[in-house]
């Protein structure tokens, strides 16, 4: 089951990051400024490793995301880092199987074989 990250919750993430929910941003103590949240994807794992996710949209188009893993880990990642492929595969478990196959998928790792 997956565990929900509530958009109408304050959340303090860490590091003097915070998420505000009615901004659906995240504020930078550091920096003193406030960033869009696009969306927020929760992640859990099957028994066998392959992920199962759940993306909230916010009400912008444009900004960071934030990752949820199994509800303990959050990660906060930009278009560029969200779009890569340690993002996309190694915690996502998103890949094309055109050109990859799983060899090991479990909770903690990925490995993936480039097919010829």
């Amino acid at each position: 089951k997956l565990k929900k990250f509530d958009l109408n919750k304050d959340i303090v993430l860490g590091a003097g990051v915070f998420y505000v929910a009615s901004k659906q941003q995240i504020f930078y103590k550091k920096q003193n400024g406030f960033k869009n949240i696009s969306k927020i994807i929760s992640v859990d794992f099957l028994k066998d490793g392959r992920p199962v996710l759940r993306i909230e949209y916010t009400k912008h188009s444009n900004g960071y995301i934030i990752i949820s893993i199994k509800g303990e880990y959050l990660l906060v990642v930009d278009k560029k880092a969200f779009d890569s492929m340690a993002i996309q595969m190694g915690v996502l478990g998103q890949y094309d199987p055109d050109l990859f196959e799983p060899v090991v998928l479990t909770k903690g790792y990925k490995i993936y074989r480039v097919k010829k």
